[in-house]
């Protein structure tokens, strides 16, 4: 399949000893696990097959990075971009991305993206996510009045297709494990909430 633009949702940074990079399902931001690094393993996996002219890297300096980073935190859309860039590892990379760094919740992800799909005048996207995330896209996306079409990517499927039976394990072993079911939870709660128009966009921005 070949799109106009994949957009890759960010799932929260972790510092390391060089900088910030994407987080693993060792991460828990208090939902549940995190697992941002899958995403980022299946946007080069796309790349590589050429699926798309355009990869858009999402999310601003958020409050909760900044309360947990201080003052100066980098946006997770650099830092994704930037790890996509070196996963990649392939110098005409660096004209596929773009950055959406002004939401800082997935409300906003979603509210920031479908304009540029609507500016750039895209006719077909995909929205790539950790599969625990995807349920609650579409329902925003819906909610929103999203048109056009749009696919919805789980980057552990596409993970696990690229490199089969190698990550198998690691992933079903998140996805099993306390956090995992925590993640997932708390995932169906905020989906249903959007279909019953109750949904609180703060509550998962900040965390509390």
């Amino acid at each position: 399949m070949h799109y106009d633009a994949v957009i890759v949702l960010s799932g929260g940074i972790r510092k390391t000893a060089s900088g910030f990079a994407p987080t693993t399902y060792e991460d828990d931001d208090g939902f549940g696990m995190m697992g941002g690094h899958v995403r980022i393993m299946a946007a080069a996996a796309l790349y590589g097959q050429h699926a798309a002219r355009h990869f858009v890297f999402t999310t601003g300096v958020t409050a909760k990075t900044t309360g947990l980073f201080g003052e100066g935190v980098p946006s997770e859309a650099s830092v994704y971009a930037a790890a996509f860039l070196d996963r990649a590892n392939n110098a005409d990379a660096a004209s596929a991305v773009l950055l959406e760094d002004r939401s800082t919740n997935t409300i906003g992800n979603v509210r920031e993206f479908l304009k540029i799909i609507k500016d750039s005048g895209w006719q077909h996207v995909a929205v790539l996510s950790s599969k625990y995330h995807l349920p609650r896209i579409k329902a925003l996306c819906e909610m929103l009045g999203a048109s056009g079409r749009i696919d919805f990517l789980a980057a552990e499927d596409i993970v696990r297709q690229a490199w089969p039976g190698t990550y198998n394990a690691e992933i079903d072993t998140a996805y099993a494990s306390d956090a995992g079911k925590k993640r997932l939870q708390n995932e169906a709660e905020g989906t249903a909430a959007i279909e019953a128009g109750g949904y609180n966009p703060a509550e998962h921005q900040l965390g509390k």
